[in-house]
């Protein structure tokens, strides 16, 4: 599907469902006469835009879901073929493919501004985050905070009653795996500079200039008394009041300035309806509150403008979605690329997929060299230096090139 020089349908866009799987994007019914056309009317010919491995006259070839089983150069493409079969021409594509079971076929798992509608039984989740406070006697951190949820098809939202405090609580939602954790970036005073304008995460117990994360489940497990707790919200009925605190591992660092407190990460779903299938990861925007009485780290890119492309764009598997703000309390001046740090050891028996091999050999990459990992440049991972990086690829004298090493991690 080639418009203006650009293959739409293999750009993904970071998105929700396969990416290209939203055609909403583009066709929403209301810029064009004909926008609708693509679930009204369909042919071979704008079906097979981006189901372009059918072969229409015999109905044999691969389907979209056969491509994504291809991810190593040792996987065989399926051929599952076109489920009618064989389609000399258009004249029964509708008698199959009904306008409203289209629109059922491209959507995606999420509720957003161009998927409204999810399959039936699927939860949604919105978090908030009332205030955030910090004693300046004793450095304990209080959040009183909320979890929104609602069960497709109903519109209607309730505040989420979570699991009660006990020893070696894990999930803190009934019927769910996972949830979401509480970051908490911040800036000390750094190279003669008192009150820094971004988050620098530094001091005793912090790596690669992150924050510390901790779980909504381990404020609710009571072996964890020692550094935090969570009860139910006194003062907002179905919210809850966690506190970090100050003489416990999980504090901000005394001193802290432009401190903030995000909550992000999802809940799976473990009882879903039979279609998708279980579990079903149920992603939800992240949000961000600063500390009262502290600066407000400031505000540069628009999330709303991100979303022009990537509607939701998630970051980390799922975990930081949409709100940039979240994005840059981990991406901070001071973390950079670690892919120097890969061992020979590991690179030499790594089973690099088809799209990671692709980009070793366009950066002439030789992973057999002794410390070859040493070859990999160290890149800033700040966020304005990485985005425009990244947006900037097919301009730059210099390709822009980001390796980790996730020996530690998989």
């Amino acid at each position: 599907y080639h418009y203006a020089g650009l293959a739409f349908n293999n750009k993904g866009f970071s998105k929700l469902g396969e990416g290209q799987k939203m055609c909403t994007t583009c066709h929403g019914g209301s810029e064009a006469t004909t926008a609708n056309n693509f679930n009204q009317i369909p042919s071979r010919k704008s079906c097979g835009a981006c189901h372009d491995g059918i072969k229409w006259d015999t109905g044999t070839g691969s389907t979209l879901s056969d491509k994504m089983k291809v991810v190593y150069a040792t996987d065989s493409l399926p051929s599952s073929g076109h489920s009618g079969g064989a389609a000399l021409d258009d004249s029964s594509c509708k008698s199959c493919h009904t306008s409203e079971g289209i629109k059922i076929s491209h959507r995606t798992e999420n509720i957003t501004a161009n998927n409204p509608q999810i399959a039936t039984g699927l939860a949604s989740f919105r978090y908030e985050i009332k205030s955030a406070a910090v004693n300046a006697t004793t450095n304990d951190v209080t959040i009183e905070f909320g979890i929104w949820k609602k069960i497709s098809p109903d519109s209607t939202e309730s505040l989420v009653t979570l699991v009660d405090a006990a020893p070696g609580v894990s999930n803190s939602l009934t019927g769910f795996t996972g949830g979401p954790s509480f970051l908490l970036p911040y800036a000390m005073s750094q190279d003669g500079i008192a009150s820094p304008a971004d988050y620098n995460n530094m001091g005793p117990g912090r790596t690669s200039a992150q924050p510390r994360s901790v779980s909504v489940a381990s404020l609710l497990n009571t072996n964890n008394a020692a550094n935090g707790n969570m009860v139910p919200s006194a003062a907002s009925p179905g919210y809850y009041t966690a506190t970090i605190k100050g003489s416990g591992q999980w504090a901000f660092p005394v001193g802290a300035k432009l401190r903030a407190i995000a909550l992000q990460g999802y809940y799976t779903q473990v009882t879903p309806p039979a279609s998708p299938a279980t579990p079903n990861a149920r992603h939800a925007i992240s949000v961000i509150k600063a500390v009262t009485g502290d600066a407000v780290r400031r505000t540069v890119v628009d999330a709303n403008k991100c979303a022009g492309c990537h509607e939701w764009f998630e970051g980390h598997g799922g975990n930081r979605v949409y709100e940039t703000q979240v994005c840059v309390a981990c991406h901070v001046p001071g973390l950079a690329t670690s892919g120097r740090g890969v061992p020979d050891s590991l690179l030499n028996t790594w089973n690099f997929n088809i799209a990671e091999t692709k980009i070793l050999t366009d950066w002439a990459f030789d992973k057999t060299l002794p410390n070859a990992a040493l070859k990999f440049p160290v890149t800033t991972n700040n966020f304005k230096e990485m985005i425009h990086g990244i947006h900037a690829g097919r301009e730059r004298v210099t390709p822009f090139q980001d390796a980790r090493d996730r020996s530690s991690s998989g």
